[in-house]
């Protein structure tokens, strides 16, 4: 059931200090006929912080299926995200925040500024 939706990041914040919490958002639309209940088919998600969506180790948990309402076709659900971001970034000043369900084609993924740890 979890084929027929499309994901989105949101509320990123544009810059983000390295070894700081990073919080957004990811909506998932059902873009299906089909309605999907979270609480009978709950899928793992992936996100990792890198340069590239490769360059870095995934996390890998389980969406927040029990406070999850049936979710009727065409219709967005949001859920919120944390990643920690890493100390060393090895020189690098910017990294991307990527996101994507399993056995889900679509995937998601923005960039943000990373600023020295103070």
């Amino acid at each position: 059931p979890w084929r027929g939706v499309s994901i989105a990041i949101e509320s990123v914040p544009r810059s983000v200090e390295a070894g700081e919490l990073l919080e957004f958002v990811v909506a998932i639309t059902n873009v299906s006929s089909e309605p999907i209940d979270p609480q009978q088919t709950c899928p793992a998600y992936f996100m990792n912080f890198g340069e590239s969506s490769l360059a870095a180790e995934a996390v890998t948990s389980l969406l927040n299926c029990d406070a999850a309402d049936p979710q009727p076709a065409r219709t967005t659900q949001r859920f919120a995200m944390a990643i920690e971001i890493p100390l060393d970034l090895g020189g690098l000043d910017f990294g991307a925040i990527h996101w994507r369900l399993e056995g889900v084609a679509d995937a998601s993924s923005d960039e943000i500024a990373v600023e020295p740890h103070a």
